[in-house]
């Protein structure tokens, strides 16, 4: 993406890193998986993500 999107929007994702919570895919695939597609928070879709990341881990992906 290095050179197709302006300076200007790259310096403020760079500003913004660690401030916005962003999900990843990981957090949305456990945290379906563990809570049956119920409305959880941010923190408890984190939490589900590590048991996915080890699950990959395990499955050597």
């Amino acid at each position: 993406l290095i050179g197709k999107l302006s300076p200007e929007f790259m310096r403020i994702q760079r500003e913004n890193v660690g401030k916005v919570p962003r999900l990843r895919p990981e957090q949305m695939v456990g945290a379906c998986c563990v809570f049956d597609y119920e409305l959880v928070d941010f923190d408890t879709a984190d939490s589900a993500a590590i048991i996915v990341l080890e699950q990959l881990e395990a499955l050597g992906c």
